[in-house]
């Protein structure tokens, strides 16, 4: 009779004990998993290097081993069922041992089942993480989240099972995550895997006797070797399937980048055998002694070997499995697993339901604790949906989606009261509260009603224009007049989306729906003020400004229109005396008052002339002008202007000439020619009245001298 003792250190199988002394062999294999934990992390072994390490993935890359429990040399024959079914606490009664959260197939009452899936799902919602390893070097502070699950092939009798695990290694330091893969042949006792037993990103190692598959996620994908912030959520996927009539499992990850499939492998010996997916059952055992479950674990770092301590960790663990319409809880869950050889220690994990949803999860946290039944049967809920009218669609439960296909869903839930609603491709198609008891199954039937079209017309908006309305919590837009929904009968509450610049009679209200029904939803555009400010206007002058048909006028410095959104050609208008700038532009409106400065001054009029000589040299307002050919016209500001001509032999010419507004004002120059012997012209010639006054001048000036000697002269002066 064989018993068995607690794991020691690594890979899948089982330490076992007994009665009898142990096979010679099965202290080798002892000896041989010491050899291999004792290799450094990061470091792939290759198949055909007789046990020497070769260089492989980086160390801050996650290690490419799994080692686990020494393969048993007397379970070769536990393939066959057992009457009372297979023991969850065979290897485990306390910790250390994997934490998380495990299907064994079986109940509280140790009553046996079994079920297939296509794809496992294990998610872990991180609030904080840290863990320590004593000793542990480069992994002292790393722990895993490993998805642990058996997939099986069969051809008439045989069958052909591997282990599948989907992988994160975690640095609770550094807080960086890693993803790798692990493959295992569970089929025979040997546990041996050929190098062309399996295809994929990875390769089959070997050590000494020891056969398994690894590979390590590339680094260039998105969030592997990504840096964690908390709260964080950390997804691990894999999915059964068969291509060119091979199996394959697709490994897959999401911790918050989307989900990433970052290897796919080919199981080229299962070629002929049908693949079953993933097989839970608590009927049996492996044919290598370990145990047909689906296990997500949260425990040491990879390479098995001393347990990790749990120093400060709060997360939830679930594990999910694919029904063939929706994901749905694993039936029964334990707080612990059994078939990795990766350890922790001083962890509590306690069952919990989350109050808003009813998803079933396991609750770590650091502490002393018992390995236990997270939930069963007996006190969580089923809740069985037919939707026969959506095949495929969404069931929101309390707000959170639950997608299916097949006209089905069944989802195991916490007990508590629920608002389920169906959505389709049009959106809600029905709902109802749902109240679920511990144990009990509930089946319920969700029907497309009767649904009658409730539209809602714009009226005053122009064409082409976007608006919106949200009808019993659904919105819908567009540049069409019209907008429909699809109701049951029945009073709903509608809101009107803002249009800029428009304003509709009711923004929200009620619609009812007895039949079709139609709400028109009268828009009126806002109006802003257009001011046209002037400047340099006298204040006495009319003036007027006009966009279209509308018009402004007066004598006021603003004049202001009223318009919509929108841009508008304008035009000023005034006295001809003056220029206005400008006199026609155009102006936008954009939610806000605009507007335009009008500048107005005086419009100028034209001085014209003829001159004779033609050479005469010509200056207004003491400037020199171009009178070349004998003429000149200048356009000049209205008012008078000062005209003067000068030439060599002519008397000089001085007059001062009006120009108005608009206007022509005409100058004939001629000049007079100097009489002769006089100084005239550009000479500087004087007029004989001029000359006249000279003389009179120095004559005066001949008589006071003379009159001042004669006195001088006089007796008695010295």
């Amino acid at each position: 009779m064989t018993s068995y003792q607690q794991p020691r250190c690594g890979a899948p199988g089982l330490v076992f004990a007994s009665r009898r002394s142990v096979a010679p062999r099965t202290w080798l294999g002892v000896a041989f998993v010491v050899a291999l934990f004792l290799a450094p992390l990061g470091v792939e072994f290759s198949p055909h290097s007789a046990g020497a390490p070769t260089l492989g993935i980086p160390r801050h890359a996650p290690a490419v081993l799994e080692l686990g429990h020494i393969w048993p040399t007397t379970r070769g024959s536990s393939a066959v069922p057992h009457p009372s079914g297979v023991t969850p606490y065979a290897f485990h009664t306390n910790e250390p041992s994997p934490a998380g959260l495990t299907d064994y197939g079986v109940d509280a009452s140790q009553n046996p089942y079994s079920y297939t899936t296509p794809i496992f799902q294990g998610t872990a919602s991180i609030r904080s993480l840290q863990t320590y390893l004593s000793g542990g070097g480069s992994s002292t502070y790393v722990m895993t989240f490993q998805l642990n699950v058996v997939v099986q092939f069969t051809s008439g009798p045989n069958e052909l099972d591997y282990w599948i695990q989907d992988v994160a290694d975690v640095d609770t330091s550094a807080n960086q995550i890693a993803f790798l893969d692990n493959v295992w042949n569970l089929s025979s006792s040997s546990g041996q895997l050929g190098s062309g037993d399996v295809s994929g990103n990875g390769s089959v190692n070997q050590l000494g006797s020891m056969t398994w598959y690894a590979a390590g996620a590339s680094a260039s994908l998105p969030g592997n070797l990504a840096t964690l912030t908390y709260p964080a959520t950390v997804a691990e996927r894999v999915v059964s399937s068969e291509v060119a009539g091979l199996p394959r499992v697709a490994f897959e990850y999401n911790d918050g980048f989307g989900w990433v499939t970052y290897d796919n492998v080919t199981f080229h010996s299962a070629r002929g055998f049908v693949d079953q997916g993933f097989y839970v059952t608590g009927w049996r055992y492996t044919p290598l002694g370990i145990f047909f479950d689906a296990e997500f674990d949260f425990t040491g770092p990879s390479a098995g070997g001393a347990a990790s301590t749990d120093v400060r960790s709060d997360l939830n663990v679930s594990l999910d499995r694919w029904n063939g319409h929706n994901f749905e809880a694993v039936p029964n869950a334990y707080n612990f697993g059994s078939n990795t050889g990766e350890l922790l220690q001083n962890f509590v994990s306690s069952p919990t339901s989350s109050p808003l949803d009813g998803t079933l999860a396991g609750h770590e946290v650091n502490g002393s604790g018992s390995l236990a039944l997270l939930y069963d049967t007996r006190n969580v809920s089923d809740l069985n949906a037919s939707v026969p009218s959506v095949p495929s669609g969404t069931l929101y439960i309390n707000g959170t989606p639950h997608p299916y296909v097949g006209s089905d869903v069944n989802v195991t839930l916490g007990p508590g009261s629920y608002f389920v609603q169906l959505a389709g491709a049009g959106g809600i198609v029905t709902s109802l509260n749902v109240t679920l008891r511990p144990g009990q199954y509930v089946g319920i039937v969700l029907a497309r009603p009767q649904y009658y079209v409730a539209s809602f017309v714009a009226v005053g908006l122009p064409g082409g224009t976007a608006w919106s309305v949200t009808a019993n919590g659904v919105r819908q837009g567009g540049t069409s007049f019209t907008i429909a929904f699809n109701e049951t009968n029945g009073t709903y509450p509608y809101t009107v989306g803002a249009v800029p610049g428009y304003f509709a009679d009711a923004w929200s209200g009620t619609v009812t729906v007895l039949g079709n029904a139609e709400r028109i939803v009268n828009f009126s555009a806002f109006l802003f003020a257009v001011d046209f400010v002037s400047e340099n206007r006298p204040s006495s002058l009319p003036w007027m400004v006009s966009i279209g048909s509308a018009v402004a006028n007066g004598s006021v410095g603003t004049l202001v229109l009223e318009e919509p959104n929108g841009s508008y050609s304008f035009t000023v208008l005034t006295s001809n005396l003056y220029i206005v700038t400008p006199s026609s532009s155009t102006v936008d409106v954009a939610g806000a008052p605009g507007g335009s400065s009008i500048a107005f001054s005086l419009r100028p009029g034209y001085l014209q002339g003829t001159i004779d000589p033609i050479a005469a040299e010509v200056q207004v307002d003491g400037a020199p002008i171009d009178a070349s050919g004998g003429a000149f016209n200048l356009s000049l500001l209205p008012g008078p202007h000062a005209v003067e001509a000068t030439a060599d032999g002519y008397l000089a010419f001085f007059a001062n000439e009006s120009v108005t507004a608009g206007n022509g004002t005409f100058v004939p120059i001629v000049l007079e020619a100097a009489p002769t012997g006089s100084t005239s012209g550009s000479s500087g010639s004087l007029p004989p009245w001029a000359l006249l006054g000279i003389g009179l001048a120095v004559a005066a000036a001949v008589v006071i001298v003379g009159v001042a000697y004669v006195i001088s002269r006089r007796p008695g002066r010295r």
